[in-house]
């Protein structure tokens, strides 16, 4: 498979999720805050329980935590401060970046 750009859905919505689980062929793809248990080095999953979420019909909705939300907020945060340090404006992109089985969603760009 080629590198394509598909349109973002919006963060943690249920059409992200399955995004994020398993490609338009079926197949399931990895994305960039996995990649760790792939390779057992994830603080909070391990490969197995990674492999079980892929291998399941639909992906699992789960109550927002504590660790979520300070990603989420200090995400916006750091984009903000880093935009004016470097006094250029920074974009969050609408589309996601599939190649192979791999998926990942950048943040910002300038």
């Amino acid at each position: 498979m080629r590198r394509k750009t598909i349109t973002k859905p919006p963060h943690g919505s249920i059409e992200w999720l399955r995004l994020r689980q398993r490609d338009e062929t079926g197949y399931p793809v990895v994305s960039a805050s996995e990649a760790a248990a792939v390779h057992s080095e994830h603080r909070f999953k391990t490969k197995w329980a990674l492999a079980y979420d892929k291998l399941a019909e639909e992906p699992e909705v789960t109550e927002t935590n504590r660790a979520m939300e300070r990603g989420q907020r200090l995400e916006h945060a750091i984009i903000a401060w880093l935009s004016a340090d470097i006094g250029q404006d920074i974009h969050e992109p609408d589309v996601m970046y599939i190649r192979d089985s791999m998926i990942s969603t950048l943040d910002g760009y300038i």
